[in-house]
């Protein structure tokens, strides 16, 4: 996903490791690494298993 994607998509199902309709994405961070300076991670939440919080990259999420 581009960021750019993201403000339209949130509170919406996401595809993440090629399953649809488990994940919504509920926040985009902005991280600083110690290396590889700055960059996104997605906050997804995984509504089948109790709303837990998965973090990944935002190039790992694809629009449903």
């Amino acid at each position: 996903m581009e960021l750019q994607q993201v403000k339209s998509n949130l509170n919406r199902a996401v595809v993440y490791n090629g399953v649809k309709g488990v994940y919504r994405l509920t926040a985009c961070v902005l991280r600083k690494g110690k290396q590889q300076g700055f960059f996104y991670q997605a906050e997804l939440q995984d509504t089948k298993h109790g709303n837990s919080v998965v973090i990944c990259r935002l190039e790992d999420i694809e629009v449903e």
